[in-house]
């Protein structure tokens, strides 16, 4: 499991258990390079992310620490001056210790084989810590989302996210952003979705929101009254009952691609 900090190292237990809660679990982090003596799953895996056209290299690199465009970033979370890979505290007045630090999740409990893929030129810091390191290289958080069909899951998925007041999820209003914001570039489409402490409340149908593929630097504003419930399943509540207790926030593939997230915020604060 990637730990987040050093504050979140105690917690490391409480987070993976809140990251199950709702349909995955935070992922072991795979890196480009292949070192000998891998099993049957990860060579075929990475077999897998060779095909893809252009691996982690089909966007722009932007590897290069302490030379990024902070211009135009959002509120809450600025790539190119992130350090400790997490949201900026004092735009959130009711995060903990323990809460904002970006993770990862994917399939893996659930029978699949998807994982993200990260450049590897980038390694934790001697705190565990891994998307700061990575902010610090790539201006944000970049990598290729290995999203593998013909497992047991029906619908296989990667994501990342993170939670908004502190590692066991517990609920934060935020109606009052009126939607949400981001700098991104991507060869797949992926939603944004509002991830609840109690799931069995909409019974896994989380309110989300569709963002298209974009193979250059593009923003994206959502608001809320774009986010919706799939038809069909699910238990249907109002929006507004979502927002006033949402826990986390996540960014989900469900198609293979490379990405590049650079800043997200309130929704009209990306420029």
């Amino acid at each position: 499991m990637r730990k987040i900090n050093l504050f979140a190292i105690a917690s490391a237990s409480l987070m993976l258990l809140a990251c199950t809660d709702y349909e995955g679990q935070i992922t072991d982090v795979y890196k480009e390079d292949v070192e000998p003596g891998l099993d049957q799953w990860e060579q075929e895996s990475n077999d897998y992310i060779a095909s893809l056209q252009g691996g982690v290299n089909s966007l722009p690199s932007g590897g290069n620490s302490g030379s990024h465009d902070a211009s135009g970033c959002g509120d809450l979370w600025c790539g190119a001056t992130d350090t400790e890979g997490r949201i900026d505290a004092s735009m959130l007045p009711f995060m903990e210790e323990t809460g904002g630090y970006w993770y990862d999740y994917n399939d893996k409990l659930e029978g699949g084989d998807s994982k993200f893929v990260w450049p590897s030129d980038v390694k934790e810091d001697e705190y565990g810590n891994f998307f700061g390191p990575m902010a610090e290289v790539y201006g944000g958080i970049k990598g290729t989302a290995s999203v593998v069909t013909g497992t047991s899951v029906d619908f296989p998925y990667v994501g990342i996210g993170f939670d908004l007041v502190n590692s066991k999820q517990d609920p934060a209003d935020i109606t009052d952003w009126n939607g949400i914001c981001l700098q991104y570039s991507s060869t797949t489409s992926f939603v944004v979705e509002l991830g609840l402490q109690d799931e069995m409340f909409v019974e896994y149908n989380d309110y989300k929101v569709n963002v298209a593929k974009a193979t250059s630097k593009s923003v994206a504003e959502l608001p809320w009254a774009k986010f919706k419930q799939d038809t069909g399943w699910g238990n249907k509540v109002a929006l507004s009952d979502v927002l006033s207790q949402v826990a986390n926030i996540r960014l989900k593939f469900q198609t293979p691609g490379d990405f590049h997230i650079y800043s997200i915020g309130r929704y009209g604060t990306c420029k």
